[in-house]
């Protein structure tokens, strides 16, 4: 009986150990913030368009997460977390080129990124959409080749 009551109290106490430790574990500490990562993304590729040809890179200024694929050849990667200036860029089939930066404000905060690729007019588009604590209303990017050589802002 003695043991199972000592199984037990310590079982609880190891539970609001690890409840407790989520609140008061600094959240800038990147190895955590990577177990801990939400971000979360949408892809849509439009039927006139070729998904396998679709490309999404990402840095954020001053860290090392340097043009980090996200997206190629339909597989996708996880979107790092951290704070100021994130800077995205966005290529189809290596001939057009956009770019835009989502500012955000935490390095903690997790996201939800939405892209849809699509033609208009022969010209190629995406349409962004970020949810989450530093929203980005949708911005319509144009992928063309003046972007190419001048990436970054």
């Amino acid at each position: 009986m003695k043991t199972k009551k000592i199984k037990l109290i310590s079982l609880s106490l190891l539970l609001v150990t690890g409840l407790l430790s989520g609140f008061l574990i600094p959240k800038n500490t990147p190895i955590l913030a990577h177990f801990l990562n939400k971000n979360s993304i949408d892809i849509e590729v439009e039927n006139d368009l070729n998904e396998e040809m679709v490309k999404i890179e990402f840095s954020i200024l001053g860290t090392d997460f340097e043009d980090i694929t996200i997206v190629e050849n339909e597989s996708i990667n996880p979107i790092p977390k951290g704070y100021g200036e994130n800077d995205w860029f966005l290529s189809y089939d290596e001939k057009k080129y956009g770019v835009f930066r989502h500012f955000k404000t935490n390095n903690w905060h997790d996201h939800h990124y939405s892209f849809s690729f699509y033609k208009n007019k022969g010209e190629v588009l995406c349409d962004v959409q970020i949810d989450g604590p530093d929203q980005m209303n949708k911005r319509t990017i144009k992928l063309d080749k003046k972007n190419k050589n001048g990436r970054r802002f």
